[in-house]
């Protein structure tokens, strides 16, 4: 059990007993001195008070934006659990559908010095010294945006599977995207690695948006620690960092093989991706400049 949060979007017309000291630590945010509707870590949640009613709200790992909790509640002031009204309009993972597959999404190109900018070669590699050590029943998968110029590697890329238990998926369409991410566990990345970042930063992933995708979607992230990748991983908690391929595959094999680790990790992961959505960067631009 855990104390109660509370996010007060107003107090007027609340009948004495109901009125909440808003200097009560559980309260997250009052929007009576904003005058709109702006909840941080709405998932988190446990009761809304508005405009004389209070609700029950029990959401959890479902991406909520707050226009969907007000629509519910001035749709229905009656009701008293609007958690039910936003599952059933918001997408959630379904983990009976996750199957023991690594996936990573990027397109494939190369520096001048023809090295790959996403190093599918490393990620290959690192899988195969996977399986001969012992891995099985996982499989690879690298989803690949390419342009015809690059066609020829990405051939290579295949060549480079031999029997392994590894599918390239090239230039899918947004469906089979989500399908990846729906039945996916754990997401790989590796921008950055081998290259000399103190002269070429601009090799690191700047930002990581398929690696929010994938958490978003309950994919563990084992990701290099460069670039925006530590900043949306915390290692540990909603992932794994990683600096080398011994680190890679040690902490990939810790996820394969521990389900209650996988759990604990996914849950988190999807969480701290709704800190990059749309509701929370407009109420951060909005604090900005207010």
């Amino acid at each position: 059990a855990h104390e109660k949060r509370i996010a007060v979007l107003s107090n007027a017309g609340l009948p004495p007993e109901y009125m909440v000291d808003l200097r009560d630590p559980r309260v997250v945010h009052d929007d009576l001195l904003l005058g709109e509707f702006a909840v941080p870590q709405i998932h988190d949640l446990d009761q809304i008070y508005f405009h004389g009613h209070i609700y029950d709200f029990v959401v959890e790992n479902v991406y909520v934006g707050i226009e969907d909790v007000v629509h519910a509640l001035e749709s229905d002031k009656r009701t008293k659990a609007i958690g039910s009204y936003l599952k059933s309009k918001m997408p959630k993972t379904e983990m009976k559908n996750k199957k023991n597959i690594i996936l990573n999404v990027g397109r494939y190109a190369t520096f001048p010095n023809k090295a790959s900018v996403k190093k599918q070669e490393f990620m290959i590699d690192a899988f195969k010294k996977m399986c001969d050590l012992g891995l099985k029943d996982w499989e690879f998968h690298l989803v690949v945006s390419f342009l015809p110029v690059d066609k020829e590697n990405v051939v290579k890329l295949k060549e480079r599977i031999g029997k392994y238990p590894i599918k390239i998926y090239e230039n899918v369409s947004f469906e089979k995207l989500l399908e990846e991410y729906k039945t996916s566990r754990i997401y790989w990345h590796a921008s950055g690695f081998g290259e000399d970042l103190s002269i070429h930063p601009e090799r690191a992933e700047h930002f990581g948006i398929t690696t929010v995708e994938a958490m978003l979607n309950g994919l563990v992230p084992i990701v290099i620690d460069a670039g925006g990748q530590k900043e949306i991983v915390q290692d540990f908690e909603s992932g794994f960092l990683w600096t080398n391929d011994i680190e890679l595959i040690e902490k990939t094999f810790l996820v394969a093989k521990d389900p209650k680790l996988f759990e604990r990790l996914s849950k988190n992961a999807t969480k701290s991706a709704l800190k990059f959505s749309t509701d929370t960067f407009c109420q951060q631009i909005t604090n900005l400049f207010n």
